[in-house]
C-alpha cells in the first residue's frame, strides 16, 4: 500500500471513512485529511473515521493535535475515531505527546476499494494552514501540564502570527 509523495488513500464503507497516511503524518497531510473528515462528517454525522498509520513513518505535533481535535468533534456528533496500523515510530511519537491513552487503537482492514488523494502543497492557504496548526497545538497543550509547557509557546507564536497577518 506504500506510495510516493504526500498523499492519502481513502475509502468509505458502511458509515465508515478510512484514511491511510502514506509517508509521514505531518502538517503537510493534515489540511487534506481535515477536509476529508469534515466532508464525511457533514454527510455522516455519528460516523466512524479510521486513520491508518501502517505506511506512516512518524507523527508530528500538528497531525497529533489534529487527531485529538477530530476525536473530540466526532464524539460530539456521536461518532468515533480509531487508529489502526500504528507502528513503533508512530506510537512513540504519540506517546511522547502523552496521547496514546486518549486514542483508540484497533485492527481494521481497509475497504476493498481505495483511491489516492494528493495532499495540497504545503503553502496552500497560509492563513488556513496556520489556523489548523494553532488549533492542533492548542489541543496538545490542553492534554497536560507537560504538554502546556512544550506546546503552549508554539500555540502562542502561531496565534501572534495570525494576529499580525
Amino acid at each position: 500500500m506504500h506510495t510516493e509523495g504526500r498523499q492519502l488513500l481513502v475509502g468509505q464503507r458502511d458509515g465508515r471513512l478510512y484514511v491511510s497516511v502514506c509517508g509521514a503524518a505531518t502538517h503537510q497531510t493534515c489540511p487534506t485529511a481535515a477536509k476529508l473528515v469534515r466532508s464525511f462528517l457533514a454527510a455522516h454525522p455519528g460516523g466512524e473515521v479510521i486513520v491508518d498509520l501502517r505506511d506512516a513513518d512518524w507523527v508530528d505535533s500538528t497531525f497529533a493535535g489534529w487527531l485529538i481535535g477530530s476525536r473530540k468533534a466526532l464524539r460530539r456528533e456521536g461518532g468515533t475515531l480509531k487508529l489502526t496500523g500504528a507502528g513503533p515510530n508512530c506510537k512513540a511519537s504519540l506517546d511522547n505527546m502523552q496521547l496514546c491513552q486518549l486514542l483508540d487503537f484497533a485492527d481494521v482492514d481497509p475497504p476493498a476499494h481505495l483511491h489516492s488523494v494528493r495532499c495540497g502543497a504545503p503553502g496552500g492557504s497560509d492563513r488556513a494552514n496556520t489556523r489548523l496548526m494553532l488549533e492542533a497545538h492548542e489541543q496538545l497543550a490542553a492534554v497536560s501540564d507537560d504538554n502546556r509547557r512544550i506546546f503552549g509557546p508554539i500555540a502562542a507564536l502561531l496565534r501572534d502570527q495570525l494576529g499580525s497577518a
